[in-house]
């Protein structure tokens, strides 16, 4: 039930909203750790949402954010930034991901590269900014005035919006508006606080690249194919680190990747990226080039210099599932039973979609594509192009020196910036 009235017959006193408006905004500026939970009801279509945030801030280099939601299927997670580490855990799966994070400007704005858009009613809580943009769209308003109850000072933006500020801190405390699409009930409760934000990861937690978010869309003619298809998908979300080389038709590609870096090796030119800065070389010109960039420019930087990202590279660049397109909603994926090949098992796995027809490899140790076939498919059904891509895996895992990942540069190798490309 959505309660926000302040009872204008017990009143003890009352002074100007704009005032009220002011001190709070002085008050948020100045606490220097800001740690608050932040309750948001919202009734729409006969129904009650509940919304709960956790959220810190010590100003300027840690944030902290724990989203949960009533609703069925809802996420339970956190995030932490300090510095330049992120910490996220999804509490619910018992998963983590840590790496390398590299956003800047406000601590609203390092949040939302994360997480993205940051409920408007959040950014009351701990962005002064946002605050005062909210306030002056009240200031002018004809019915705006303020009583004083107790310990709460009420501000009325006519009988459908109401914000109360408790009188010691005069801090934003709770907010009710009613208007044509429903009604939104939020509360702030503020905690005092003297220490940074913290986020503990349990022990038993599995540490993973990306959360799965995104479920496989495919039709599954059995329960087995898609139990193989989630066990691939999961196996790319627990792949830290590791050594890759695939071989499609006569060209190999080489990738070996740590954390936040890559490098790929291709014919005559190989690319290395440290989580900032990309370095390229050229072997066959016997010239190098080296800028700051970030993960999303990578192919085409590589593209301008004559040279190619493999797919699987750019997957995992984006921290995504490599085999994703395999599994699409346009595709009808069946298993077509299991194989032993020189001492491992596979899983057999056929993808098909208009046109088109993958056969995929699954080892049954690791989950990990040991190889696809794709056919390209006439108008009677039949292949009329096919293309084979093997993989191989070394050191799953197991990488723990940046030294492993190294491109080293020749002295004699001239070392230029990067070409500038737009996204």
């Amino acid at each position: 039930m959505i309660i926000c009235i302040a009872s204008m017959s017990l009143a003890q006193g009352a002074t100007a909203p704009k005032d009220v408006f002011s001190a709070a905004e002085r008050a948020l500026s100045k606490r220097g750790v800001i740690s608050v939970d932040v309750t948001r009801d919202i009734v729409a279509d006969g129904k009650t949402l509940r919304f709960s945030e956790e959220l810190g801030i010590k100003a300027p280099n840690v944030v902290f954010y724990r989203s949960k939601a009533n609703t069925s299927g809802a996420t339970d997670r956190s995030v932490l930034i300090i510095g330049t580490e992120l910490t996220m855990v999804d509490h619910r799966a018992n998963e983590f991901i840590k790496r390398r994070f590299t956003g800047s400007g406000t601590p609203i704005s390092r949040l939302a590269t994360v997480v993205g858009t940051i409920d408007s009613v959040d950014t009351l809580a701990i962005d002064v900014e946002a605050l005062t943009k909210f306030f002056v769209s009240y200031q002018q308003f004809p019915q705006l005035n303020s009583v004083v109850t107790g310990s709460t000072i009420s501000v009325h933006a006519g009988p459908k919006v109401t914000m109360n500020f408790d009188r010691a801190s005069h801090l934003l405390r709770e907010l009710c508006i009613e208007n044509t699409q429903g009604k939104l009930h939020a509360q702030f409760r503020y905690r005092d606080t003297v220490t940074a934000p913290s986020l503990p990861v349990s022990a038993s937690a599995r540490q993973v690249q990306v959360f799965n978010d995104h479920p496989l869309e495919a039709k599954f003619t059995t329960p087995l194919a898609k139990s193989v298809a989630n066990a691939c998908a999961g196996a790319f979300r627990t792949l830290l680190s590791g050594f890759v080389e695939i071989s499609v038709d006569a060209t190999v590609t080489e990738l070996i990747f740590s954390d936040r870096r890559f490098r790929e090796r291709r014919a005559n030119l190989t690319w290395m990226y440290d989580g900032s800065q990309l370095t390229v070389l050229n072997s066959k010109t016997n010239t190098a080039y080296r800028g700051a960039s970030t993960r999303v420019r990578i192919p085409g930087v590589v593209a301008a210099l004559g040279g190619q990202v493999d797919p699987f590279t750019m997957r995992l660049l984006r921290r995504e599932f490599p085999l994703a397109d395999l599994f699409a909603k346009s595709r009808v994926v069946s298993s077509s039973g299991t194989i032993e090949s020189k001492g491992s098992a596979f899983d057999i796995l056929r993808s098909d979609a208009m046109g088109s027809r993958v056969s995929m490899l699954v080892r049954r140790d690791n989950h990990l594509p040991e190889s696809t076939t794709a056919d390209v498919l006439g108008p009677d059904g039949k292949g009329v192009y096919s293309s084979l891509r093997q993989f191989k895996y070394k050191s799953l895992n197991a990488i723990k020196s940046d030294s492993e990942t190294k491109l080293d540069i020749p002295a004699s190798v001239r070392v230029l910036p990067l070409p500038v490309v737009k996204n």
